[in-house]
Formats: structure tokens, sequence, C-alpha cells
């Protein structure tokens, strides 16, 4: 009996398979409101190295074309940028 696993395997050589990939930030800015306003802002501008398009969000769940978030009062804020490609996520916090 001849052994068919050993006859159908043949050395293909090393391949290497990328996991997923996350956006990279490239630049981010704040403009702090005034006392007692909500008129502050963040922009982040984001890279997604697969050629697919950013996206942003400041709760993780109502998404964005732009990473710019105006109308903001002071306080701490998570800013979400997602691989829209494959979904992986990237936070950055800041303040304001």
């Amino acid at each position: 009996m001849r052994d068919i696993i050993s006859i159908c395997l043949e050395d293909a050589g090393v391949f290497n398979i990328p996991g997923p990939v996350a956006p990279t930030i490239l630049t981010q800015g704040s403009v702090n409101p005034d006392c007692g306003m909500e008129n502050g802002s963040i922009t982040v501008t984001a890279r997604v190295d697969t050629g697919d398009p950013a996206e942003f969000s400041l709760d993780g769940s109502t998404w964005q074309a732009t990473g710019v978030f105006t109308d903001l009062g002071a306080g701490s804020y998570t800013v979400y940028v997602r691989n829209t490609g494959n979904g992986c996520e990237k936070l950055l916090d800041l303040s304001i």
C-alpha cells in the first residue's frame, strides 16, 4: 500500500501570511473649549497600509469618514480609528 500523503506533499517554501493591519495614527491635534462651552475640537489623521480607508469614532459605535470632531466640551476622549477592510482598531486617548 502506498503512502498517499507523502506522494501529495511537495516542498513549497516558506510563506509569510501577515496578520490584520491596524491603522497608523499620523497626526493629532486639539482645540481646547472656552470655559463652560462646548466649542472644542479634536482632529486625527491616519493611514491604513492595506489601502482600505480609515473610519473614526468617539464612542466605538458611530463611525465617520473623517477624524474631525467638533462641538466638544472639556474632558477626556478616546478616538477610535478603524481599518474598514478588516475591522482592526487603534485607540488614542486625548484630553481637552
